[in-house]
């Protein structure tokens, strides 16, 4: 559901609750609820129709259509 590509970045690409933990977050999914607890350095949203909450971000870039913040 989720790896690691560097010790900074955290890629998401299943519906859930994750904790930024500090870092940046990309997600690239299709229609998903996804939470993101915690601190987020970046955020980058790619993909369809995703529904995201974000408790605190830095930087948030949407790159897809019908994505909701």
């Amino acid at each position: 559901c989720s790896d690691q590509s560097s010790p900074q970045a955290y890629v998401l690409n299943a519906a859930g609750t994750h904790d930024c933990a500090g870092r940046s977050v990309e997600i690239d999914a299709r229609h998903a609820e996804i939470t993101l607890d915690g601190q987020c350095l970046m955020v980058t949203v790619r993909g369809v129709g995703n529904t995201i909450s974000i408790k605190s971000a830095g930087t948030v870039f949407i790159d897809g259509p019908s994505n909701i913040l």
